[in-house]
């Protein structure tokens, strides 16, 4: 993530980037995410959603040529 990129998230979801560095020393990485999507705003988590099924899409295609 470039500086740029983490100043633009820090400015849109500054509630869930104080949870991140408030805990993210403290809590097992999937305590961190479950805290990060509970205050994460809709819009955001479902293009988050949809990279993934995009990503899991593309290596199950990969996987199936070789």
């Amino acid at each position: 993530m470039t500086r740029t990129e983490y100043e633009t998230l820090n400015r849109a979801y500054p509630t869930a980037m104080n949870v991140w560095k408030d805990r993210m020393l403290e809590m097992s990485k999937g305590d961190i995410l479950a805290q990060m999507i509970e205050v994460m705003e809709y819009p955001m988590l479902g293009k988050i959603l949809v990279g993934i099924e995009f990503d899991i899409i593309k290596s199950r295609e990969n996987d199936d040529g070789l």
